[in-house]
């Protein structure tokens, strides 16, 4: 009576096809594959920190809580007293560019590392909390980075000058010959 089909289940082959055993296997580490990557997707923009703009920072920071700023470096606001980094970071892009601002500043102070290419009217990136006074914002160490000028507006940047005249720039390759 043990080996006799039951009425409810239907019987089993007991040895799977070769063919079939493959598709099984196949079909497990496709599924296994689209799970991991979808696993990766996930974690990669779950992890993200949103980059804010200092105009925003200014209305809605919180006390000690971190956020990741972008923007331009005033001109006349860098100064380092005591060896501190201390300037006003305004809005990106056009904002700053001519002197004049638009919109609100922030100003943060900051002691880590800084960049050789940091200069006023620079686009920055950095991680700043808010002091618990509330008038300005602390840079967290090592976190500032600039924009290369030529990477984003599309010009040939000189990090001192500005724009690059081609003609002069290939009369000093010339001269240098």
């Amino acid at each position: 009576m043990a080996n006799q089909p039951s009425a409810i289940l239907p019987a089993v082959p007991a040895v799977v096809s070769r063919s079939r055993a493959r598709t099984i296997r196949f079909t497990l580490a496709l599924t296994l594959a689209i799970f991991l990557a979808g696993m990766l997707v996930y974690t990669t923009f779950s992890a993200a920190s949103p980059e804010r703009f200092p105009s925003q920072l200014a209305v809605t920071a919180q006390p000690e809580q971190t956020y990741r700023v972008g923007g331009r470096v005033q001109f006349d606001s860098a100064s380092r007293p005591g060896g501190i980094l201390k300037f006003r970071l305004g809005n990106p892009g056009k904002d700053g560019a001519d002197g004049k601002v638009v919109g609100k500043t922030i100003t943060i102070t900051y002691a880590g590392t800084v960049p050789d290419t940091f200069r006023e009217g620079r686009d920055i990136i950095i991680d700043v909390k808010r002091s618990s006074d509330g008038t300005t914002f602390v840079g967290q160490g090592n976190s500032l980075l600039t924009k290369c000028p030529s990477k984003f507006n599309g010009e040939d940047m000189n990090a001192d000058t500005g724009p690059v005249d081609k003609t002069s720039a290939q009369q000093s390759v010339e001269q240098a010959k």
